[in-house]
This record gives structure tokens, sequence and C-alpha cells, in this order.
């Protein structure tokens, strides 16, 4: 039996710049740099989803780029906005029956109140984000409009 943690994955949203790549990485900052390199923009995680295998972490992947085949750009990138995530992650979090019958995976289990309370948490910062995205665009509107650019 392997050491508790060992088949630990994540299932991940990152930015960068319109797009949003959704993948799965053991160590999410190994694979932020490993994407970074090359990239001009520059990347920001915007989610990313503890589960308890690799397996169900491939999984829970593909249910989300089959939900969001219509924002499909090319390869694992969407073009979604971060309220798409914030909606599609509350749609599965709450439908997890699909994923203890597939996989026994614990995190979205009724009775396991704190993987359900890192969720909503996880959601929390995307909205903050979200917030300081959307006040920074109003900023990039009021500079464009003064100097006649939009």
């Amino acid at each position: 039996m392997s050491p508790i943690g060992e088949n630990m994955a994540y299932v991940y949203f990152i930015r960068a710049g319109i797009y949003t790549k959704i993948g799965v990485a053991k160590n999410i900052q190994r694979r932020m740099e490993q994407l970074q390199t090359g990239n001009p923009l520059e990347l920001r995680l915007t989610c990313s989803i503890q589960m308890s295998s690799i397996k169900s972490a491939f999984y829970f992947e593909r249910l989300l780029h089959d939900e969001l085949m219509d924002k499909h750009k090319h390869g694992e990138w969407f073009f979604i906005k971060d309220t798409k995530v914030k909606d599609i992650i509350s749609k599965f979090s709450e439908n997890h029956d699909l994923f203890d019958a597939k996989f026994g995976n614990n995190m979205f289990k009724k009775r396991d109140t704190e993987k359900v309370k890192r969720i909503r948490c996880t959601l929390k910062a995307v909205e903050s984000e979200l917030f300081r995205l959307r006040s920074e665009n109003g900023k990039m509107k009021k500079i464009l409009r003064e100097n006649n650019l939009d």
C-alpha cells in the first residue's frame, strides 16, 4: 500500500491572458514553472482542487473538458471567465455522488465538511481575484477613454 498522499493530485485552472488551462498535476508549482517557460504571458493560478488520487483527478479533468467543450480553444486551453470557473466547480462539488461512485473519492462526500470548506475557501479566493480583475479592467477602460483609444 502506498503512503498517504503519494497518489494525491490536483486539478488546476491556470490563467494566461484571456485563456484558462485546465489540467492535472501532482506539483502545481512545478507545473506552472514548466508552463511559464517560453510563455510571454504571466501565468496565474486561478483555482486548484485537491483530489485523493491521480485517477480521480484525470477523471474530473475529463468531466470539466467535456462540460466546457464549447469554450475550447486548443489542447487544454479554454476561453472561460473566472466566474465560469466558480460556477462549474460549484456544480461538480454539489454532485459529490458522481465521484463517490466512480472512485471512492472523499473530496465530495457530504460528511467530509472540511474538504467542502476548502473548496468554498478556494471559490472565495476566485471571487476576490475576479473583483480585483474587474477593478483593473475598469481602470484600463478609463485610461483608454482618456487617451481616446477606445
